[in-house]
């Protein structure tokens, strides 16, 4: 899932995926995000980028300093719900979060889990205010288990916690808002499947759940319910948590990944897992935003390009699916200009400078937002969006942050994760209710 950062709001709508939505997701500096760029969203690391117009900041990773600040749509408005501005959106497997301008933290979707936070575990089609979290910074979501960060930057989580990803040394679950790991000066989160991590303003990342596929890093693979801290002594800024493997982005704009290697997610050029992090393959540099998902990754430049690399079964990574494992970072053809990215479970969005988005992968359910059910690793137009400052992509949904504030999602609709109170898919956006 992706990397969501404190001061950008955004990280993460991941990372973040019942098996890839965690983006996360996402460590986001300047405003939750990729470091660095001016919207809302995803996992995001260092640095500020280029002012958008909108919420300063993705979800992706991104840490709490710099940032572009996006001019958001100003004044007060007249009744109804504070838009949703300077804020942060996250997509989970099913279920999607955002922050709006009044640091409300609201989410719809599935809650089989408890992972909307309403005390619940039914099911909304529209979006809820989550009770019990004050001044709400950063959210972060993985398929059954939702994260935020709250104005003093203490970690709060709900929904399942069985492999110990709160971090609050039990296994226990809650439905509503629990106190999890206590760690101090958190300038980022991520939730993966089924852990978290975290980066430190000492510039440390720690992790926290399942472990067995070495996604801690550790040194180890097997899971705590306690923060654990990567071996190694490189400096960090963000970091983001996929299904079984992590990566972190250097103050100096490189990454490091680890956990299972499967399919080449790790990006170093071979399927050789491991348990503490490894540079990814040196033609990656200046890392603004870093996303993993289900066994693939993704990350956004300074320069506002794409490259993937990972599980390619649908063309997520950006390449034709006829190569179906990507061993290191591959450009995707066609963006230019990303201010914003996200993975889902098998496909990709990203927002564009111009306040469009562009999608890739997987799209039986209509999560390219084109129209129609075709899959394509080309990326197309998600259509009649002009305004977005922000993505997620969940399982088989996708959402837009725009620089109004409204969010429009599209995709898979059978829990409600479109949040327009129907249950009905749609293979283009519809705005979301209860905001």
């Amino acid at each position: 899932m992706r990397l969501v950062g404190v001061e950008g709001r955004h990280l993460v709508l991941g990372s973040a995926l019942a098996l890839t939505m965690f983006a996360s997701c996402v460590l986001e500096v300047g405003g939750l995000g990729t470091a660095g760029s001016g919207g809302a969203g995803g996992f995001s690391s260092t640095g500020g980028g280029p002012a958008g117009p909108g919420p300063g900041g993705s979800s992706s990773t991104s840490t709490t300093t710099g940032g572009g600040g996006g001019q958001g749509p100003g004044g007060s408005g007249g009744g109804g719900s504070p838009p949703v501005l300077d804020g942060t959106i996250e997509a989970g497997y099913d279920h999607t979060c955002v922050i709006n301008d009044a640091e409300e933290l609201r989410c719809w979707g599935k809650n089989v889990d408890g992972q909307l936070g309403d005390g619940s575990t039914t099911n909304r089609n529209t979006a809820q205010v989550v009770s019990g979290i004050n001044a709400a910074k950063v959210v972060s979501l993985g398929p059954q288990i939702t994260c935020a960060l709250d104005g003093a930057t203490n970690l709060l989580c709900f929904g399942h916690n069985q492999h110990g990803e709160f971090g609050n040394g039990t296994i226990t679950a809650s439905t509503t808002p629990v106190a999890g790991a206590a760690l101090a000066n958190i300038v980022s989160l991520s939730v993966g499947a089924h852990h978290v991590c975290v980066a430190l303003s000492a510039g440390e990342v720690w992790c926290m759940g399942q472990g067995t596929s070495g996604e801690l890093g550790d040194g180890n693979s097997t899971s705590s319910n306690v923060p654990v801290r990567t071996a190694d002594a490189l400096n960090y800024d963000a970091a983001t948590a996929g299904f079984d493997h992590s990566c972190a982005r250097t103050t100096s704009g490189t990454l490091t990944c680890w956990g299972n290697n499967g399919t080449g997610e790790l990006g170093y050029g071979t399927m050789t897992p491991t348990n503490t992090p490894l540079a990814v393959d040196a033609s990656l540099m200046n890392v603004d935003e870093v996303v993993a998902g289900f066994s693939s990754t993704c990350a956004r430049t300074t320069s506002g390009g794409v490259s993937c690399w990972g599980f390619n079964s649908n063309g997520q990574a950006g390449t034709d699916p006829s190569t179906a494992a990507v061993l290191v970072p591959s450009p995707v053809n066609g963006i230019a200009g990303a201010i914003d990215i996200d993975l889902g479970e098998r496909h990709a969005c990203a927002a564009m400078s111009n306040g469009t988005v562009k999608c890739w992968g997987d799209n039986g359910s209509g999560q390219l937002g084109n129209g129609t059910t075709t899959p394509s690793h080309v990326p197309v137009d998600v259509a009649g969006i002009s305004t977005a400052v922000a993505v997620a992509a969940g399982d088989e949904h996708s959402c837009a942050l725009l620089s109004d504030g409204a969010v429009r999602c599209w995709g898979n609709n059978t829990f409600g994760q479109l949040g327009d109170g129907t249950n009905t898919s749609s293979l283009a956006p519809v705005p979301v209710m209860g905001l």
